[in-house]
């Protein structure tokens, strides 16, 4: 009786805790990168989608036809996937830049404004988040959610 006394806390705070460290699981089984520490406008967490929502060959700057995309883009269940803001897609991709096959350094995501940005790792094993001015080529689309 004492153990299961001791044992029902721990695991009360282990739970309340378990979403507190980035690159664990969402409930949509997306990744989480993103922890605000508290639920202010509805949200607390940030994931993104493990697998893009698709790709575009010829991205010319053009977001319309990856909102599209995005309005029929459903994984784990949930359809409230959006592009990353900039600031989310530098931290989504800091987050991850050591596990090198969700995101290669020859891969360039694009953010809700239209801005590409890519892993540089040339100079820095961890690798440097760069931002393409004016990019025209094959973009990918990694969606986030929050919650």
């Amino acid at each position: 009786m004492k153990k299961l006394l001791i044992l029902v806390p721990v695991l009360v705070l282990f739970c309340a805790c378990a979403l507190e460290v980035a690159n664990v699981i969402g409930p949509a089984g997306g990744y989480v990168f993103y922890d605000k520490r508290n639920y202010s406008d509805g949200w607390r967490y940030i994931e993104c989608s493990p697998v893009d929502a698709g790709e575009i060959e010829k991205y010319s700057g053009s977001i319309q036809s990856i909102n599209e995309r995005l309005n029929r883009f459903s994984y784990g269940q949930h359809t409230d996937w959006e592009l990353p803001t900039e600031s989310e897609l530098k931290q989504m991709l800091r987050s991850f830049t050591w596990e090198l096959t969700r995101f290669k350094d020859e891969l360039k995501y694009v953010t809700a404004d239209g801005t590409v940005y890519g892993c540089n790792f040339d100079n820095n094993a961890f690798g440097d988040v760069v931002r393409y001015n004016n990019f025209k080529g094959t973009v990918r689309i990694r969606p986030i959610r929050r919650f």
